[in-house]
């Protein structure tokens, strides 16, 4: 087992140093934890700054603000794994389990995660068919999956300290409701709450980085094999193969908006007036404009 923490907070960063680890990860380090016999082999921790994070299937247009977002200096990044829409800020601690597919078992790593936070922290995490992690009935953390042909990666989020106004105002989209068709993962909203929250109100809350340090021991402590911890500073992250194309391609348009799924909007200005558009890989294909019983096609080759 081995324990890598990432010093940086740049989420294109990580998500190449997550994606290496997955890749390169050496299945014989897998260690059993000591309440559910998962085998892991590896676990990453991260925080990132200030980052919307879409699913791979999602449509940043129907899952967040993008204006808000360019006002707040909050980045728009999209993920390798499934699922819905997270947001990530230095409050928000980011857990990654790398393992076999043959021992895959999120059951148990979601175990793990609750186990460590109940006994630690006197707390009492449950967790739900969506396989979710539930404070006094309200989300702390999401999962999500990604299978390579051997490998397992298995992460999620633990809203300690986050600003949940920043949150809720980056996650409200004023044009999901004009997106009348679309092939996209919509994300399933949640009501969410900081565990720090609930920590002040037993008289025991320090400052979130304290409690993120102490949340990584406490699910360190779950191991009863000896486990190696590796701080990823810049230099290592710099030594991964082609480090800064990679990180390269997770900024780009190509990869954040082209690959969108296929939707289509509609804005209604009177009740028989509209625009659609068909919109591909980030691109407009089709406009139609509508008046009545009258329309107006335009077809876009490029």
């Amino acid at each position: 087992m081995i324990f890598h923490i990432s010093k940086s907070t740049d989420p294109y960063k990580n998500m190449v140093l997550e994606d290496y680890l997955l890749r390169e990860v050496d299945s014989s380090h897998e260690g059993n934890d000591s309440s559910s016999g998962s085998s892991i082999s590896s676990i990453l921790f991260w925080r990132n700054i200030d980052s919307v994070v879409i699913g791979r299937f999602q449509n940043p247009w129907m899952e967040c603000d993008l204006a808000a977002m360019e006002r707040e200096n909050i980045l728009l990044v999209r993920r390798q794994s499934g699922g819905g829409t997270v947001y990530h800020d230095l409050g928000n601690l980011n857990f990654s389990i790398i393992c076999s597919k043959n021992s895959f078992n999120k059951s148990s790593n979601l175990e793990i995660i609750k186990s460590a936070l109940n006994k630690n922290f006197k707390l009492d995490i449950e967790i739900s068919p969506r396989d979710d992690l539930l404070l006094q009935g309200k989300k702390i953390s999401g999962s999500a999956f990604r299978f390579l042909k051997n490998k397992v990666l298995h992460h999620g989020t633990l809203l300690i300290d986050s600003d949940l106004n920043k949150l809720r105002k980056a996650l409200n989209s004023s044009l999901a409701s004009k997106i009348v068709e679309s092939k996209s993962v919509a994300s399933t909203p949640s009501k969410v709450v900081n565990i720090c929250e609930c920590l002040c109100l037993q008289n025991d809350c320090n400052n979130s980085v304290d409690v993120i340090t102490d949340i990584m021991n406490a699910i360190k402590t779950q191991y009863i094999n000896r486990s190696e911890i590796i701080w990823s500073e810049q230099s290592m992250l710099n030594n991964i193969p082609e480090f800064n194309s990679k990180v390269g391609k997770f900024k780009s348009h190509d990869w954040i908006i082209a690959e969108t799924p296929f939707f289509k909007y509609e804005h209604r200005y009177t009740d028989n007036k509209s625009c659609r558009l068909d919109v591909l890989k980030g691109k407009i294909k089709k406009m139609e404009f509508i008046s009545g019983d009258l329309k107006q096609v335009y077809e876009f080759l490029a």
